[in-house]
């Protein structure tokens, strides 16, 4: 069959012309996404819980504006009229669900008669007079929740919040970003600092930075691997040919996902630069075994083209086979970026194969009179370095055994030190505007992460009951006075203690939760009280309870200082194990928002992590077993892969590089591209011990036959990688640095430790 289809080079590469024309007009409707509640699958528990919320009080996605004067005093007439033109400007916009600012936001005052709620700065009557600001401050200062979330301690900056509606797309995200900071632009300008951060801004950015690598990173990853062929080869057929199967597999890997509806995620930025790395190696083999038997004089082209085939067609396809193990060991992932980088890097690894296999012999045909002889410069240097590398490692076995036993035991030591998180904030690197705007509003207000935590009961009317009332409060304080990475907790309790200090003559700001201190007989009586201030309350409590009289649900917003969502997976736990002690019965508690869905992905990334490295270590040990039918040299395959990984997490454990949604899937990477080093190494080895007479000439043999291109290969694929070092993301600059090291580990590993374990247990190879 395979030979059917070369019998046919030119009609092949006319098919393969056209498919690559009509997916290629298909890329343009790649669609960007970098939501995180869109990563989890839509029947995880968090999204859910986050969806119960959202249609209980209301989306809690939010633009977050910090605006300060850079004298160090805001309140002055001029800035308060322009966070009134602001907030009306905001509020206009389209997708805008709402904005809260300190001339949107209630204020509740007492009366003769009782209480009335009016706005905190009425922008309608506000004339900016100095007795005007007075009473605005000290309404800010006579209710703690305006602190630190709509003004700054030391009253320099304030806080708006632009709520966007609920399932907007990632385009509909975008233009209210815009919309913002060209009015932003517009109506504050020079005159004041502003920064803008929050989980829409940190997406929007992702996506918009995205496109930016995407246009940058492809062509300089391609010319970096063109001239990495070049100066191996020093012949432009040695470039164009592998370079060529990359493109053709590229284009039809991204042209099926866009018919697909497929969206990208900044994991997806890896794949197009992944296919120009790694996808040059199918070519590379190829044509370097192409040059050597040319070099052979009397043949034919078609009995030289053959010959390449029978040699090489083997190990590329096992080559390509394991890649697509690698990759695919992450399809299991729940994370859906990954599984979607998993599904279309194999694919496309298997169209760059399929490719180097078909095209290149089918244009090595064509054009086999016009390709010139390698020049043998270009080995001798590779000669030299694999004949001393060789040296090294064989001039004493025991002690290369105990260098490598050394550093295995330094890498578990490393490994033990590695940070699992996945902050959307650390992505960008500490310069960048949206890292200093997210840094400031840490410092001058409560952050830009937070969660719900939602207290039910069973029937209306539920939540005015003193002691759940007087539970939330509790839970409130043990919070803050217990972890400094709770920077603020606003709850549906806070509106009944102002109510309460207000109401009673005493003015306690506190739950009433005392029968006899309010010369009451019974809780039954309180929770009556309770309903009393709700009846007298006229303002909005739509985002802190589902009923304004009887509600039977409320909320708390638990605010955090730290971007890490380290601290999310101990204090979650933590509020649930709270809540089992204290939560009076008849009640339940769900914890939900943004900072549990960030947490999720961490849980599911590590078991992605765990699950993709023990499925693709074994499957790749397994093919190795069946290929060469040796239990044992399917074990010695896995030595330097299983090296190159755990060398990599102990690199990142001991510089805090964190494992997240891209370093999770090197460990994948490495076992799909790391393996066909050793897999080359133990074809040639095979055949050169059939006809040598001992192990040592056999081992010699494939290193000045094979370990070049070994070489070529993994400083063709690592240098690929490399050039994610030139990315805006910090995730994607550890991808690349990761990968290059994992590279070079692999191959010396393959053209070490492999040779090495096989003169010391000396294996049969019976295929």
């Amino acid at each position: 069959m395979y030979r059917k289809i070369l019998a046919h080079p030119k009609f092949v590469l006319v098919i393969t012309g056209f498919v690559t024309l009509v997916l290629a007009l298909q890329i343009s409707n790649l669609r960007i996404d970098n939501d995180p509640a869109s990563f989890i699958p839509k029947d995880h528990p968090s999204y859910l819980a986050k969806e119960r919320t959202d249609q209980l009080f209301g989306e809690d996605l939010a633009l977050s504006i910090g605006l300060r004067d850079p004298s160090g005093y805001f309140f002055t007439k001029e800035n308060l009229k322009k966070l009134i033109h602001l907030s009306e400007a905001l509020k206009n916009l389209p997708n805008v669900s709402d904005v809260t600012s300190l001339t949107t936001t209630d204020f509740i005052e007492g009366t003769t008669e009782g209480i009335t709620v009016h706005p905190l700065l009425d922008p309608a009557s506000f004339e900016g007079t100095e007795a005007e600001i007075e009473s605005l401050k000290e309404k800010l200062r006579s209710w703690i929740v305006y602190d630190q979330a709509l003004v700054s301690r030391d009253l320099s900056a304030v806080q708006v919040l632009v709520v966007l509606e609920r399932k907007l797309s990632e385009e509909q995200r975008e233009q209210v970003y815009h919309d913002t900071m060209r009015i932003l632009q517009k109506i504050v300008g020079t005159s004041l600092e502003y920064h803008v951060a929050g989980t829409p801004a940190v997406s929007v950015l992702i996506s918009e930075n995205m496109r930016s690598d995407l246009r940058s990173l492809i062509p300089i990853v391609m010319g970096v691997v063109i001239l990495t062929l070049y100066v191996s080869f020093r012949r432009w057929a040695g470039v164009l040919l592998p370079m060529l199967s990359i493109t053709i597999g590229t284009i039809w890997t991204l042209g099926i996902m866009a018919l697909c509806n497929i969206t990208l995620s900044m994991v997806g930025t890896v794949i197009p630069v992944l296919l120009v790395a790694v996808g040059s190696a199918y070519g590379i083999h190829i044509v370097h075994r192409y040059y050597e038997v040319e070099q052979d004089e009397g043949r034919s082209p078609e009995d030289i083209l053959y010959t390449v085939i029978r040699d090489v067609w083997k190990p590329v396809f096992l080559a390509g086979i394991t890649t697509l193990i690698g990759f695919g060991s992450v399809v299991t992932s729940r994370v859906l970026p990954m599984r979607d980088f998993a599904i279309f890097t194999s694919l496309g690894v298997l169209f760059v194969m399929t490719n180097a296999l078909v095209v290149i012999p089918c244009i090595l045909q064509i054009r086999h009179n016009t390709l010139p002889p390698l020049p043998s410069s270009s080995r001798r240097i590779s000669l030299q370095f694999l004949e001393a590398l060789d040296n090294t490692v064989f001039r004493s076995q025991r002690r290369s055994i105990l260098v490598f036993v050394g550093i295995l035991a330094l890498s578990v030591f490393g490994a033990h030190k590695l940070i699992v998180d996945n902050s959307l904030i650390e992505y960008f690197k500490k310069h960048t505007e949206v890292y200093q705007s997210d840094l400031f509003l840490r410092t001058y207000f409560a952050g830009t992460r937070h969660f719900s935590v939602v207290i039910s009961g069973t029937k209306k009317g539920d939540l005015t009951d003193p002691r759940v009332l007087k539970f939330m409060d509790e839970l409130a304080n043990h919070l803050l006075e217990k972890h400094p990475e709770v920077s603020k907790v606003l709850s549906f309790t806070d509106f009944i203690k102002r109510m309460n200090s207000l109401l009673q003559p005493h003015g306690l700001y506190e739950i009433p939760a005392d029968p006899a201190k309010y010369g009451l007989s019974s809780f039954s009586e309180l929770k009556d009280l309770v309903s009393q201030y709700l009846l007298l309350y006229s303002g909005n409590l739509s985002k802190w309870a589902d009923d304004a009289l009887e509600p039977q649900t409320a909320r708390m917003m638990v605010q955090l200082r730290t971007p890490n969502n380290s601290f999310t997976r101990i204090v979650v736990p933590e509020i649930y194990a709270y809540a089992q002690n204290h939560l009076p019965e008849g009640y339940r508690i769900e914890v939900s928002g943004i900072a549990l869905i960030e947490n999720t992905l961490v849980d599911l990334i590590v078991n992605a992590q765990i699950t993709s490295i023990s499925v693709s270590l074994a499957l790749v040990i397994l093919v190795i077993i069946l290929s060469y039918r040796s239990f044992w040299i399917g074990l010695i395959g896995a030595l330097p892969l299983g090296t190159s990984i755990l060398i990599n997490f102990a690199l990142m454990g001991f510089t805090s590089i964190p494992l997240d949604i891209s370093t999770a899937m090197v460990a994948s990477v490495t076992t799909g591209i790391g393996i066909d080093y050793t897999i080359h190494f133990l074809s040639t080895y095979a055949s050169s011990l059939k006809n040598l007479s001992s192990q040592r000439e056999a081992r010699r043999k494939t290193l000045t036959t094979v370990g070049p291109a070994i070489l070529y290969n993994a400083v063709s694929v690592g240098a690929g990688f490399a050039v994610l070092l030139l990315s805006q993301f910090k995730p994607l600059n550890y991808f690349g640095l990761l990968i290059a090291l994992t590279m070079f580990t692999s191959s010396i590993g393959a053209l070490t430790i492999v040779p090495m374990a096989l003169e010391v247990f000396k294996p049969r190879f019976k295929n």
